[in-house]
């Protein structure tokens, strides 16, 4: 008998076990309508735990739009919670290129980077081209698609035009002046001639007078630092030794015999310059344009006198034109053509 009293407290206890685990389980119901609020609350009533599911789908453009919404008791109250998936398909771009062009872009990529090889890249600027349908990209070759647009040194010979505007304590005058140049990674050497005004000494006939004076120049220069890894932008620290051509116009002479002779001389007398330059190189081209600030200390020469100095400050702007470049590169047509 009390074998029997405990299996059935067993089997009692195991009754009760299986009726809580069913209780906390949840089911989800799809064969109600979830906006249908009446016929929810009669089924949640009955089935409290359960929750009751629709999904629905429409195609918005390109997308996927897929919505679930689902009803369920919280508390004594009813709750609806709709989430909404947008799926987006990926699309791949794959540019077709016909065999004609490929051959073309091809032959165009051997020819250009053959020429360029000849050349150190560390001193050139070069655009170029990417293409991933030339043979042999696939294979691994990247270079293959390469195709050099433009490409020239970014140092060597250079002609220099300029304009600007001296500042001295005897005449202010404008400047024109052109210039021969060579440069490397770190400095530069210039060789220039300049026109502008100069002024007559206090003895000359014509005292104060402007006149026209020509100058010429040789200067070393070196960079101090990089601003950029291409080093286009350069400033450069330059001094160097000038000669200017001079004119004294002097007064007649009259001797104790009353004879009067005149004492012209003209002739050139080195100066001191110093000075600071910016330019910037345009990129691929071998071209750039400069501006400058430098000294000078000058001279007044007087027949038959010490010889006055004096300081002048001058500023200009400037174009530089490179040649001997090796340059190299496409014509605008020949790249229209390949693409």
């Amino acid at each position: 008998m009390r074998h029997f009293v405990f299996l059935k407290s067993i089997i009692f206890m195991m009754m009760v076990s299986f009726a809580a685990v069913s209780a906390n389980a949840q089911e989800v119901i799809n064969g109600i309508n979830t906006r249908d609020a009446k016929a929810c609350m009669e089924y949640l009533v009955k089935n409290s735990k359960d929750t009751i599911a629709s999904v629905s789908s429409f195609v918005s453009g390109e997308d996927t739009v897929v919505v679930r919404r689902s009803v369920f008791l919280a508390g004594e109250k009813l709750m609806a919670r709709q989430d909404t998936t947008i799926y987006r398909p990926t699309v791949k771009t794959v540019t077709v290129v016909n065999k004609e062009k490929a051959e073309n872009l091809y032959e165009a990529s051997v020819n250009t980077r053959f020429a360029e090889k000849a050349f150190d890249d560390a001193a050139r600027d070069t655009y170029y081209a990417y293409s991933d349908s030339v043979a042999g990209v696939s294979e691994g070759d990247l270079n293959a698609g390469k195709v050099v647009l433009r490409s020239a040194n970014k140092y060597g010979w250079g002609i220099n035009l300029y304009a600007g505007w001296q500042f001295a304590e005897h005449v202010n005058s404008p400047v024109i002046g052109a210039g021969l140049e060579y440069s490397r990674s770190w400095w530069a050497a210039m060789l220039s001639g300049e026109a502008g005004y100069s002024k007559y000494t206090s003895n000359a006939v014509n005292a104060g007078d402007k006149y026209w004076s020509f100058r010429t120049e040789a200067l070393a220069a070196l960079q101090p630092f990089r601003f950029d890894a291409y080093n286009q932008n350069r400033l450069f620290l330059f001094g160097g030794l000038g000669f200017e051509w001079y004119s004294t116009e002097s007064k007649p002479f009259t001797d104790e015999a009353g004879n009067e002779y005149e004492f012209k001389s003209w002739g050139n007398f080195l100066y001191p310059t110093a000075g600071i330059r910016f330019e910037h190189r345009f990129f691929s081209t071998g071209n750039s344009l400069f501006v400058s600030a430098q000294w000078r200390q000058l001279s007044g020469v007087i027949q038959n006198a010490s010889t006055e100095r004096y300081n002048a400050l001058m500023l200009s702007v400037g174009f530089n034109f490179g040649f001997f470049r090796n340059t190299t590169g496409m014509s605008k047509s020949d790249v229209k053509a390949l693409y």
